[in-house]
This record gives structure tokens, C-alpha cells and sequence, in this order.
């Protein structure tokens, strides 16, 4: 019993030893391809938290600021800039309609 456990398997299933050497490299590969693909699934949901985060403080930080112009307490060069900063979370569809769509119009 000068041998492993392990190598006795592997001689026990593969009398061949380039095959098994083979499916000892394939079974390697393809854990190493699942650990990279997880890894990956992981920070793209990562990023898209990330990002979603991002556009819900956006979209909160501009209704904010409609309110308050709303309500007369500050005046709409404010909501120019929160439309600025907040841009590239808004819909196409809604930015055209303000004054930045306007300027982007006339160009």
C-alpha cells in the first residue's frame, strides 16, 4: 500500500494514464472556467446594484428639487443643474423636453 488513495482511483478508472491525465487537465479547466464565470456573474451584478444605486439617488436628489421650485423656495437654475448632473440616468424621451433638449436642438 506504497500508493494513495487518489492515485489508486485514477488507476482504477483509467487503466490508460494519457487519458486520464486528460480528464484530470479537462476537470481542472472546467473548474477553473466555472470559478472565472462566477466571478464575473458576481461583479457585473455588482455594478449593475452599483449603478441602480446611483440612479435612484439621482432621480430622489431631482425630486427634491422639483418640489422645491414648486413650492417657490429656490429658483429653476437649480433644476438646470440637478438635470445636468442627473442626465445621463434620464430617458431620452424626457430629457429632449427640457431646456438642456432645447439646447442640444438648436445646435
Amino acid at each position: 500500500m506504497n500508493e494513495s488513495f487518489l492515485v489508486s482511483a485514477i488507476k482504477a478508472f483509467f487503466q490508460n494514464s494519457p487519458l486520464a491525465m486528460f480528464y484530470i487537465v479537462l476537470s481542472l479547466v472546467a473548474i477553473w472556467m466555472y470559478k472565472q464565470f462566477r466571478a464575473y456573474l458576481i461583479e457585473n451584478q455588482k455594478s449593475t446594484i452599483g449603478k441602480t444605486e446611483k440612479a435612484i439617488e439621482v432621480y430622489s436628489e431631482l425630486e427634491v428639487t422639483i418640489r422645491k421650485i414648486l413650492q417657490g423656495n429656490i429658483i429653476s437654475t437649480s433644476l438646470d443643474e440637478c438635470i445636468t448632473k442627473s442626465s445621463s440616468y434620464l430617458p431620452y424621451e424626457l430629457l429632449k423636453n427640457t431646456t438642456i433638449g432645447w439646447r442640444l436642438k438648436r445646435r
